[in-house]
């Protein structure tokens, strides 16, 4: 406790300080497979030939799919980098999704935490707890692209509408208070940093590979996603396992 009390000042009157300068980024993000994903692969693998060469086929264009967010001290968007060239590429499709579907808007000034995205048969915003994640801050640290940052777990227990049971989420990140902005890639916020590395449950990681300050036209990009219909994130999942059951 007294680490973290230690930690929320260095943030909160020291470093906006410090480096005001720093929080008015983009920030492009990429994918990598994590250990828990080559297990699902393995089972799969024996089971169908034919998945597996389907697998075989997302695990390669991870390399190719690309998010950024841009962020200030009170708002991030967040959305894959459109690729025409392969953006009708099955696989690449199904890659694309496992960094997030649509596009991830906060907002700390309106208490606003959205995804939007085509679903449905409409366009639709989710309405997300705007405080999702009740971060543990521990005191690993590791540097990333020559920033100091920090390990925060946390754990979301979710109900699964299709399997009508529990199921246990374990978000971990790595933040960096050197850039004092609490955002971060596929919704992960809520810390006093930008976080630049990311995985759920150990599977899928979402990392920063560049960083830029004060990009042009931020401002214009930084809007809240007009249109669609608002619908709580819970009534969505309820929804859509009913969707699937039919």
């Amino acid at each position: 406790m007294k680490f973290l009390l230690k930690f929320l000042f260095v943030f909160y009157f020291i470093l906006p300080n410090c480096f005001s300068q720093n929080t008015l980024v983009s920030v492009t993000y990429k994918l990598s497979k994590g250990n828990g994903g080559k297990q699902n692969v393995d089972k799969i693998d024996e089971a169908s030939t034919k998945t597996n060469e389907v697998l075989s086929g997302v695990s390669k264009n991870l390399e190719l799919v690309e998010f950024i967010m841009y962020c200030n001290e009170y708002s991030s968007i967040y959305f894959i980098i459109d690729k025409m060239q392969i953006a009708e590429d099955f696989t690449y499709k199904i890659a694309s999704r496992l960094g997030g579907n649509g596009i991830y808007y906060k907002n700390i000034k309106k208490k606003i935490k959205i995804n939007q995205k085509d679903a449905l048969g409409e366009k639709l915003n989710i309405l997300y707890d705007y405080d999702e994640y009740e971060w543990k801050i521990t005191q690993e640290t590791k540097m990333i692209s020559g920033y100091k940052c920090f390990k925060a777990v946390s754990t979301i227990e979710e109900y699964d509408y299709l399997k009508k049971s529990k199921i246990i989420l374990k978000p971990e990140v790595w933040f960096t208070p050197e850039i004092p902005v609490p955002f971060g890639p596929k919704g992960f916020d809520g810390l006093p940093g930008l976080i630049l590395e990311a995985t759920n449950n150990g599977k899928t990681f979402i990392y920063a590979s560049k960083i830029q300050f004060n990009p042009e036209n931020i401002n214009e990009i930084l809007t809240e996603p007009k249109g669609g219909n608002d619908i709580a994130k819970d009534d969505y999942l309820k929804i859509l396992a009913e969707k699937i059951n039919e």
